[in-house]
């Protein structure tokens, strides 16, 4: 609630969206997309929002909020240098495209010969009733990883008491591989411990450096797509385990493993250093905000 953008496009919305237009002239229109993103702003909408499950405004609530209105020569100051953060931005979110790809397909092109994931992998199949344990864990859905990245969101501590069904478990290491929608491409190696959906496969390497490679080779296009075509299901297209154990993977050798490694693992250091700094983006633009008003 609250969130503002700036429409590309002529079209429709429904009553879901309040629509600013015929903007005054004393407001320059991105100066009024930064303010509304600010924390001053949000905290007003977040306040005045109705609803429990879905919070609403209406525009009388929206038209209570209130802004800063300096001097239009400030309000474009105020555009340029935060234009400036979301630039460095768009070239960070570039750079971490690119560098994933290239670490993909640093694995995929290279010619190494072939072994069944079942020859290289261990299936996990330790499965757990969280109603009988007391605390706390880590757990991961399908929701919790981005497709195609390796990476997990929103993931934390969940109490036992709140998760209803049976799940497996993984430890630390573990590479977990979602086996419903898997055109989505979900992988993750596990930094620790903990239970996740069973529409995700947890899978088991020999070494901590083949986990990591494989982790990244379970994403590339090559194996997704070989994936996509052991699919069964409409409503809820899914593969399995029986079906995964026999698609090719590269059988890497301990020189190929070192080697691959380390060339992956300073991209992955590049790809941290440009997520810093689309991290740091709100704050720095919060800066620019409160440096002029």
């Amino acid at each position: 609630v609250g969130r503002p953008y700036i429409v590309g496009i002529e079209g429709c919305v429904h009553d879901g969206w309040l629509v600013f237009s015929n903007i005054s002239e004393k407001v320059h229109r991105d100066y009024l997309f930064y303010v509304l993103s600010g924390f001053d702003a949000q905290s007003q909408f977040q306040g005045k929002a109705l609803g429990g499950v879905v919070q609403n405004l209406n525009i009388d609530r929206a038209k209570s909020v209130r802004i800063p209105l300096p001097d239009i020569y400030i309000q474009k100051k105020i555009v340029s240098e935060c234009q400036e953060v979301e630039d460095e931005v768009l070239v960070a979110q570039k750079n971490i495209f690119s560098y994933q790809n290239l670490g993909l397909e640093i694995i995929a092109e290279e010619k190494f010969s072939k072994i069944s994931l079942g020859q290289r992998a261990q299936r996990v199949a330790a499965l757990i009733d969280p109603q009988k344990r007391d605390g706390e864990v880590i757990y991961i859905g399908l929701e919790n990883i981005e497709g195609g990245t390796g990476r997990v969101v929103d993931m934390g501590m969940t109490p036992y008491a709140d998760i209803k069904s049976v799940k497996s478990e993984f430890s630390q290491g573990d590479v977990l591989y979602g086996k419903l929608r898997p055109n989505l491409n979900k992988v993750y190696i596990a930094e620790s411990a903990g239970i996740c959906s069973t529409d995700i496969l947890v899978f088991r390497f020999s070494s901590a450096d083949l986990a990591y490679l494989y982790s990244h080779y379970l994403r590339t296009p090559e194996f997704n797509a070989a994936v996509v075509r052991t699919i069964a299901g409409q409503q809820l297209p899914r593969t399995s385990w029986d079906k995964l154990a026999v698609l090719p993977v590269p059988d890497f050798t301990k020189v190929d493993v070192h080697r691959l490694v380390i060339s992956i693992k300073t991209l992955e250091k590049q790809i941290a250093e440009a997520q810093a700094v689309i991290d740091s983006a709100p704050a720095r633009k919060q800066a620019i905000l409160h440096k002029y008003l």
